[in-house]
């Protein structure tokens, strides 16, 4: 009765946050590409930083697209199942392991204090991220194995394990502790890690054998990100001086970090073998986590659940972490995704992006101290002689129970390795498409606030006289390069200004020179060439809700707008009167946040939605004409003279290329990605490629043969 009633809590206190203020962005947007790529029956490795991990929980997001559809449910929604059934599993264990002392009041409050945890409700309700699953993978793992049975639970244990590395590779960090002397006997500490290693190895073999570069690149030299962590906190400090957060060196420092931890991360496996006495299982867990958080000098916002229930059995260090913790979420999510904590809401007070970055500079720092200050607690008592138990230790479990644990477990196991068994078809078709050589000329190249520089380019446009304007999301401006790439102007928002910029989405440019710049805010602007403003349109009275793409139709004096909040394609007069709309929510021609919208010839509009990576093309009467999936990570599209369709991709400077009806004609593949192209964003045709991507302007031509076997070349446009 206390379990269930401790699970409830665990449950309402995830649910109702998911439903009331959950949407999709972050990592659950790029769960929804992963599910869409692994649908599509493509490698997902080819596509560079989205999935650093082995295939184990490759298919879940791929599921859980397929039961949202199923059940007409939104897919964050039901993607925070996993995470969901983590927390619930491992509130479980964590009762469990105060009930085995003999005090259910014990297990209660331990329970408890896991199930509202702040930082465990925010990662799973809100950001929706599936590590809390590896987390429980990862404990039950400790809590098999340290208790008087570990004869008959060992194997198991070593199951868990191996799935929480197979879903988060993180759970690795455990295995020098989990076999420290004193644990198991040689030969089964042998077994212990063979067991742990299949889930991953099984997995991992077949893509291995196809394509190990790619898999050596995202799986095996994977560099972590510098979100958290205090190389995080420099980047913070960094934009609180200069407005950029790509500090000097920051990459270097986090890959130093790695060695320096590594190194320190020796010397505690060591001093656990030499002295195992000194501490406790979940002691020396909890310091080895707490190390990683120290010395790592890059994190990402879900690192933090690890060392969770490993703190939990003191509730000093538990309190203080989880505070300094949650307040560094909260501010990190408001800087850079806003939207994990607001949701569809507006927030309730009024801040600044330097605001929020002081905060979170603070509340890293913070985190760091109370990291350093439980390992200077640890060397002390070590030095005192003194045993540290993070955890109450574990009684035997009762034969009924641990039936129910064995046969949960497998279930469990059975269920996520059978994806052993759903790659072979994925591997099966490795044709590729016809390649297009691309010869690239680097037009302007850097991030920062620097002009010519850019943080995040989202739409682009060439103007008839050659000028390349480029629309930078993350300084809010808009900049104008020439037909070479060289740096022109730029325009920003300017206190006491009437142009406003909150987050500029998309530029267009008219015929006669006439720039129009698209506002997420629901504002478009009509400017002359250099910048000065004629018009402001609102959009709000025609119920525009984050309006993402702009193209004009000129020949019917239309603006076609994809507005990404309605889910529709709002049709203006060129002087911003209201036309049409198609599309939009409860109608049978809807939309999922398109991001992109283009022209042809013969006035059919063509609309991407990334978020589905689907390419729609509708009459100029807004009748669907056709429709199909595109490849790779859809970013933008663009129409050029000859009618054909080109498409941006993150995955690594692809440029696909179809036909008016959406047949493949080829990519540009390998000489982009041989030019470090990292992403192709915003993109351009009017007659040369114009490719905007993380921080470069690229440049080139196309040539269709009539040869029958339909090869590509490229020349480069001086």
């Amino acid at each position: 009765m206390a379990l269930s009633c401790v699970l409830g809590v665990t449950l309402a206190a995830r649910v109702l946050p998911a439903v009331y203020r959950g949407v999709e962005v972050s990592d659950l947007s790029i769960y929804r590409h992963m599910a869409l790529i692994v649908l599509r029956q493509e490698d997902i490795y080819e596509v560079r930083n989205i999935f650093p991990y082995t295939p184990l929980s490759l298919y879940l997001p791929a599921f859980a697209l397929q039961l949202a559809d199923w059940l007409h449910q939104p897919f964050h929604l039901v993607m925070k199942v996993y995470p969901l059934l983590g927390d619930l599993g491992t509130t479980a264990a964590i009762f469990l392991l105060g009930q085995r002392r003999g005090n259910t009041r014990r297990a209660c409050l331990l329970a408890l204090a896991f199930a509202l945890n702040p930082v465990s409700i925010l990662i799973t309700a809100l950001h929706g991220n599936i590590m809390p699953l590896s987390v429980f993978f990862a404990f039950w793992a400790y809590y098999l194995l340290d208790h008087p049975q570990r004869e008959r639970t060992y194997v198991l244990s070593a199951l868990a394990l191996g799935m929480g590395i197979g879903l988060r590779s993180w759970p690795v960090l455990l295995l020098p502790f989990l076999l420290r002397p004193g644990q198991l006997k040689w030969r089964q500490r042998v077994l212990y890690l063979l067991v742990a290693s299949l889930p991953s190895v099984l997995t991992l073999a077949p893509y291995l054998m196809v394509n190990f570069t790619d898999i050596r690149r995202e799986v095996f030299e994977y560099k972590s990100v510098a979100d958290l962590g205090w190389v995080g906190a420099s980047r913070a400090y960094y934009f609180l001086q200069t407005g950029s957060r790509e500090a000097p060196r920051w990459g270097v420092w986090l890959s130093n970090s790695r060695f320096y931890f590594l190194e320190a991360y020796g010397v505690v496996v060591l001093a656990a073998w030499l002295v195992p006495a000194l501490l406790d299982t979940a002691g020396w867990i909890a310091t080895v986590l707490l190390l990683n958080y120290t010395v790592m000098g890059g994190m990402a916002a879900q690192y933090y659940s690890w060392v969770l229930p490993f703190l939990i059995g003191h509730p000093v260090y538990y309190g203080v972490f989880s505070l300094v913790a949650t307040g560094a979420l909260i501010t990190f999510y408001l800087a850079l995704h806003p939207g994990i904590v607001l949701g569809p809401f507006p927030p309730p007070f009024s801040y600044t992006q330097p605001q929020v970055f002081a905060w979170n500079l603070g509340f890293l720092i913070a985190t760091w101290l109370v990291g350093a200050g439980w390992l200077l607690w640890v060397v002390r008592q070590l030095v005192g002689g003194r045993r540290v138990a993070a955890l109450p230790p574990i009684a035997g479990l009762q034969p009924a129970r641990l039936q129910w644990v064995r046969w949960c477990t497998l279930a469990l196991t059975g269920a996520l390795a059978g994806a052993l068994a759903l790659e072979l078809p994925f591997i099966a078709d490795s044709r590729p498409p016809t390649e297009l050589s691309v010869e690239v000329e680097w037009s302007a190249a850097g991030r920062g606030p620097e002009p010519g520089h850019f943080e995040g380019p989202i739409g682009l446009a060439v103007h008839p006289s050659g000028d390349i304007y480029v629309v930078d999301l993350g300084y809010r401006r808009v900049q104008r390069f020439d037909s070479s790439g060289k740096f022109l102007s730029m325009w920003e928002t300017e206190a006491d200004a009437p142009l406003k910029f909150w987050q500029p989405s998309d530029v267009a440019i008219g015929s006669d020179g006439t720039v129009y710049v698209l506002d997420a805010s629901a504002k478009m602007y009509r400017l002359t060439p250099d910048g000065s403003l004629q018009l402001a349109v609102d959009l709000v009275p025609h119920g525009a809700s984050t309006p993402r793409a702009l193209t004009i139709d000129e020949s019917r004096h239309r603006f076609y707008i994809a507005d990404a909040g309605r889910g529709r394609v709002l049709v203006l007069g060129t002087d911003g009167s209201f036309i049409d709309a198609w599309g939009g929510p409860d109608t049978a021609l809807s939309f999922y946040e398109p991001a992109g919208i283009a022209l042809d010839s013969h006035g059919n509009v063509f609309v991407a939605e990334p978020a589905n990576s689907r390419i729609r093309k509708l009459g100029p009467d807004g009748k669907l004409l056709a429709e199909w999936k595109a490849k790779g990570v859809l970013f933008d599209l663009a129409v050029g003279p000859d009618d054909r369709v080109y498409v941006s991709s993150a995955d690594r400077g692809r440029v696909w290329i179809y036909d008016n009806d959406g047949k493949v004609l080829g990519q540009a593949y390998d000489s982009l990605s041989a030019a470090h192209v990292p992403q192709a964003r915003a993109l351009a045709v009017p007659g040369d490629i114009v490719l905007a991507t993380e921080s470069s302007l690229v440049r080139f031509s196309v040539h269709l043969d009539d040869h029958p076997t339909q090869h590509l070349r490229a020349e480069a446009t001086p």
